[in-house]
Parts: C-alpha cells; structure tokens; sequence
C-alpha cells in the first residue's frame, strides 16, 4: 500500500472513531487496517488454474480468455458481532481493450448464499494501477467476506491483467 492510500486509510480511521464516539461513548473502538496480497487470490475453477500466474506483482492471468479469481477476507477479530468492514480496495492493472476488471465484494452466510454484494469496475485499458473502492452499506462484519474478480485475458503477449493487492479497514466496537 502505497503512503497516500495509508494515509486515506488512517484519516478514514480517525473520522470513523470520531463519528463512532457519542453513541458508543462507554466503549472502545478498534480499527485494523490490512493488506490481502494478490497471490492469496485462488481460481475459481480448475480451467482458470491453468490460466493463473502468481508473481511479486500479484494474480495474473496468462490465458487468452478471462478468468474469474475469488480473494478471501481473513476477519481480524473473531467472536465479535460488533465489527464491519468500513472501507476496502483492490489495485488492478487493467491491460484489456475489450473488457474490464471486474471485482465483487461479497458477504456469504454459512450456507454460500451471498447476503451482500456490491460491485466495482476499472475504467478501460491503462498502464496504470487502478484503485476499485468500496464502502458496504451493510452495517456487519460477521460471516464470510471475499473478493469475486473477473480478470480479463491477455491480448498482447505479457501484458496481462492482474490484481496486486487489497486493502481492508475494519471496525469493532468492543464493549
């Protein structure tokens, strides 16, 4: 995570524990910050495996057609109900004329089913990072969470598409 994302980060942590203060003016608020590396990005099929290289730069994919990746979201507390997440990014490089990097932020209930899901495209084709932000609505951290992405296939040889990292601020209320 680059300085001025940290620094995006650490002023989002400091306006949240201020909004969070008055109501809950007896407890205590813990904010974590963490990065998921894009080389925790698993296919979500065994023909997207083939397509899948892992590098210091991330998930790649190497296959001509696109794949879909899913990127787990490890929760920093556990046995707490309290806790959200309060904001997340992906950084993508887009390489793609014909589509874009798609990722889904979803939340699954012990059964799979996807009880919150919201979804972030990158702009178009860019030798640039692209930042894909999210700000869930749902008011609970509890159950599963992960990153759904469909990385586009290569369409020159080595300029792939691929996700670096995920950024995550998460909220708990300790009582």
């Amino acid at each position: 995570m680059n300085r001025a994302h940290l620094a995006k980060l650490s002023l989002s942590a400091v306006a949240l524990t201020t909004l969070l203060a008055p109501s809950h003016a007896l407890a205590t608020t813990a904010i974590d910050a963490f990065d998921v590396p894009g080389t925790a990005c698993q296919p979500s099929t065994p023909a997207d495996a083939n397509c899948v290289e892992y590098t210091q730069y991330g998930v790649h994919n190497t296959c001509a057609t696109a794949i879909t990746v899913e990127c787990p979201i490890q929760r920093v507390r556990i046995n707490t109900k309290t806790s959200r997440i309060y904001s997340a990014y992906v950084y993508a490089y887009d390489r793609s004329t014909a589509a874009d990097v798609s990722c889904s932020l979803e939340q699954t209930d012990r059964y799979g089913n996807v009880t919150y899901q919201s979804t972030r495209n990158t702009s178009g084709n860019s030798v640039d990072e692209q930042l894909l932000f999210y700000a869930p609505s749902t008011s609970t951290y509890d159950l599963w969470w992960r990153f759904r992405c469909s990385v586009p296939g290569v369409e020159t040889p080595g300029w792939f598409s691929h996700l670096t990292n995920i950024s995550v601020l998460s909220v708990t209320i300790i009582s």
